[in-house]
């Protein structure tokens, strides 16, 4: 990082909710400030369909962001799908997640590419459940 850099550090992105016509992805992006002063400016995440097939954005959210100096700053952003393209072991559909990072006037600064698949993993009661429906997880002998 040099000097008076902006960069976006790290995008993760999981599933907080799901139903069967719509998905709530939550998303943790940190930026680092290299200047000695803050900035000002936005952060848009866009959903594009990207495998098994590639399509146009699908959704999308944006907020405004306060940069501090010299820390490592991270924010919270959520994107509603609505009919979600649901990841699983028999279809396993994935999304390209775009995070643009702009300044107060509205220039891209960086970008954070990643792929994601909407899915929701739990265990109940010994039962392994994704996108709340039991599945069964075979080993090898």
């Amino acid at each position: 990082l040099s000097p008076q850099e902006v960069r976006i550090t790290e995008g993760l992105a999981h599933t907080v909710q799901l139903t069967s016509t719509e998905a709530v992805q939550t998303h943790k992006i940190d930026i680092r400030n290299g200047d000695v002063y803050a900035k000002k400016g936005s952060l848009e995440i866009k959903y594009y369909p990207w495998f098994p097939e590639e399509g146009e954005s699908v959704a999308s959210a944006k907020r405004d962001v306060l940069i501090r100096p010299n820390v490592n700053n991270s924010f919270n952003l959520d994107v509603k799908l609505e009919n979600p393209n649901v990841w699983s072991t028999r279809t396993p559909q994935l999304y390209r997640v775009e995070v643009l990072l702009r300044n107060e006037e509205g220039e891209l600064i960086d970008d954070y590419v990643t792929t994601t698949g909407v899915r929701t993993i739990e265990q109940r009661e010994g039962v392994l459940y994704i996108n709340n429906k039991p599945e069964m997880l075979n080993g090898q002998r």
